[in-house]
């Protein structure tokens, strides 16, 4: 990145396309962090927020969801995973300020639907499971 133009952001992507490939998430954190700042320094340059650089704001607030995954009920497993999972969200929604949880979806999707029940019946907004399954294995699983 050194020497290279914060205002060149298609040529720092080409240049650091391969660092996910090698780094996995982290690579990603890292390139979107830098990506940020790229972003930043046009605004300062400019005398222009980024959301104007960008194309103007469209709204004053963004919702944000707290990702809640079976870590966050460490050891528990059945129905005392379900309880520790919904005691954590209201937690996370009590201390954090958040107005809803999404809550991470496994290869066991009629298990992902026990462990959502239980969190709703605590908490109001929890978001759909998600990833860990194709769009067919959601479908049937959001039926239940």
């Amino acid at each position: 990145m050194i020497g290279t133009s914060p205002f060149a952001l298609e040529a720092v992507h080409r240049r650091q396309h391969m660092v996910p490939f090698f780094h996995g998430y982290l690579g990603y954190a890292a390139l979107a962090g830098l990506d940020v700042a790229c972003w930043d320094l046009l605004g300062r340059a400019t005398g222009q927020s980024v959301a104007d650089r960008l194309g103007g704001a469209v709204r004053t607030e963004v919702p944000i969801t707290a990702l809640i995954t079976r870590a966050d009920a460490p050891g528990a497993e059945g129905e005392e995973l379900a309880q520790g999972l919904a005691e954590h969200a209201a937690g996370v929604v009590a201390q954090g300020g958040f107005s809803a949880v999404t809550l991470k979806g496994t290869r066991d999707v009629r298990g992902d639907v026990r462990k959502r029940r239980v969190v709703r019946a605590g908490f109001d907004s929890c978001r759909d499971c998600v990833g860990g399954t194709g769009p067919g294995t959601r479908a049937r699983g959001s039926r239940e």
